[in-house]
């Protein structure tokens, strides 16, 4: 696993967002644009295509960086549209290597212990 893949949860969303602000502005260390800052939010896209794009190598710029909300990991059920592939999103983060950095922010305090292990 790499360390370019961050967890940031909590309570309160204004601290967890301010918290990856803070990660991304020391990653990137030039102003977020479309070609090296993407953001998703796994209620409405599926984990597919984020895995396929942070492995596409970035395009004008260095590196890139991704900012994932999420709530897989909380228990929380997935909208009826949205079928993810958890098992796919494991195998993504204990196998990445790559030089993009992934922050995945989760607005919950704890864990669900049972999706995590």
């Amino acid at each position: 696993m790499s360390d370019n893949i961050v967890a940031i949860y909590g309570d309160v969303p204004e601290l967890v967002e301010k918290q990856s602000a803070e990660i991304i502005s020391q990653f990137l260390k030039i102003d977020r644009d479309d070609f090296n800052f993407v953001k998703y939010n796994l209620y409405e896209t599926e984990i597919a295509p984020i895995v396929e794009e942070t492995l596409t190598l970035p395009f004008f710029s260095d590196k890139k960086q991704f900012w994932l909300k999420m709530h897989i990991f909380t228990g929380e059920k997935s909208p009826k549209d949205m079928a993810h592939n958890v098992d796919q999103l494991i195998e993504f983060i204990e196998k990445y290597d790559g030089e993009n950095l992934i922050v995945f922010e989760i607005y919950q305090n704890k864990l669900d212990e049972e999706k995590v292990n």
